[in-house]
């Protein structure tokens, strides 16, 4: 399914758009000119930006001298190949036009490696680009991008409180490459931890966990190496998967699932592999209170079933009252129903039948979830744990991005 399908989508080609600008080499043939016609190269040149930036992707084959037969793109493990229209004729007849008025061919596209916010006029004090926030709305994401010295973007990421925006932290980076910035973020329900994770290369994707203390300021957990080392070596040691993919050099994906209600717990699934097609997935958790990975015997279960159920993150601490639960429950349902009316909103129309299709598909997974989760539990707590499950993948569902609700 085309990414396309969300019209305003913040689908990329593959974490940031390079085709930022375009060098155009012009052959002489026969009696024609040497020298493109000034016009046409800049309609080219135009057309070839706007495309890109609309990341229009049939456009911009259209555009390019040679053929193109499908683009690619990768998300969370998951590889959709779209397939573009043979421009081969359309191309040639374009062609053959070009040289009958003297804007001659071939035309050879050199890309260069120069990022978007380059194109623009800069300002003074650049404008914080607003990346995330939490469900609760008390914090939020933002990146700033600054020209620097050597040409390329210098970036910082920051959360700052939504009540106070003077209160703000800058969040660690493991990388000066601003293509290696978290582009996901996922806040606990108490706004204490933050799970960020980006696209670290081809069949790679990278997790990080944050915790936010008081005042705001930004602390990394004590996981002896990097987080995303960590979860991937610790999956062996407790039995999520048989092998680190991502210490072997192979496809290595870490995904966010989900927050238990008492932001003890967050659910991790690693999707990993020598094959994009035919990875090896398994869940675990991270526990903020004793700062260790854990397998329970519910992701044991949920780790063998074939396809994997809807799964949430089981609390540590006892579950609140069932009208708790059930308040939780009816305001993140809310939520999620005007989430779900703004994507339709967004959707080009033919394309709305899929996402309502989706949709009716994820209501059924996450009761089939939580008839796995409740079965476990005695019987006099199963209404609450029902509450509780529902609660926690409606909030996962509401941070899903609009261009996923399709595969999700």
């Amino acid at each position: 399914m085309p990414s396309s399908y969300y019209s305003g989508s913040r689908a990329k080609l593959v974490a940031i758009l390079f085709f930022a600008a375009a060098i155009l080499t012009v052959a002489p043939c026969g009696a024609a000119p040497n020298t493109p016609n000034e016009d046409q190269f800049r309609s080219f040149y135009d057309q070839f930006l706007t495309a890109v930036r609309a990341n229009d992707k049939n456009k911009i084959a259209d555009l390019i001298e040679f053929p193109v037969n499908a683009w690619a793109r990768e998300k969370k493990g998951n590889v959709d190949e779209i397939t573009v229209p043979n421009k081969t004729h359309e191309s040639n007849r374009s062609r053959s036009q070009q040289n009958e008025n003297g804007f001659c061919g071939p035309v050879l596209l050199h890309f260069v490696r120069v990022p978007t916010w380059s194109l623009a006029e800069e300002s003074a004090q650049p404008e914080p680009e607003v990346l995330y926030t939490s469900l609760s709305g008390a914090l939020r994401i933002e990146k700033i991008t600054e020209p620097s010295k050597d040409g390329e973007p210098a970036t910082s990421v920051w959360v700052v409180s939504t009540k106070n925006p003077t209160q703000r932290a800058k969040i660690p980076k493991e990388s000066s490459d601003p293509l290696l910035d978290d582009d996901e973020f996922n806040a606990s329900p108490n706004d204490e931890w933050i799970f960020g994770s980006r696209h670290a290369g081809s069949g790679l994707r990278d997790g990080t966990l944050y915790h936010c203390l008081a005042p705001l300021s930004i602390k990394l957990p004590n996981t002896g190496k990097s987080f995303n080392l960590a979860v991937w070596s610790n999956s062996v040691k407790v039995g999520a998967l048989k092998r680190d993919y991502c210490n072997e050099g192979l496809d290595a994906m870490t995904v966010f699932v989900c927050w238990s209600v008492d932001s003890n717990r967050v659910l991790i699934r690693l999707n990993g592999g020598e094959e994009k097609r035919d990875l090896e997935s398994g869940l675990l958790y991270f526990n903020t209170r004793t700062n260790k990975f854990e397998v329970t015997d519910y992701l044991r279960k949920i780790n063998k079933s074939k396809p994997p159920a809807l799964v949430c993150a089981e609390p540590v601490d006892p579950l609140p009252s069932l009208a708790d639960l059930k308040a939780r429950y009816e305001k993140l349902d809310q939520q999620l129903n005007t989430t779900y009316a703004a994507v339709l909103a967004k959707t080009q129309k033919e394309y709305v039948s899929a996402v309502r299709e989706a949709q009716r598909t994820w209501i059924k997974r996450r009761d089939e979830g939580a008839n796995i989760y409740i079965s476990l539990f005695p019987q006099a707590e199963r209404e609450q744990r029902r509450l509780q499950f529902i609660g926690d993948v409606t909030a996962a569902r509401i941070e899903v991005e609009p261009e996923d609700w399709i595969s999700y």
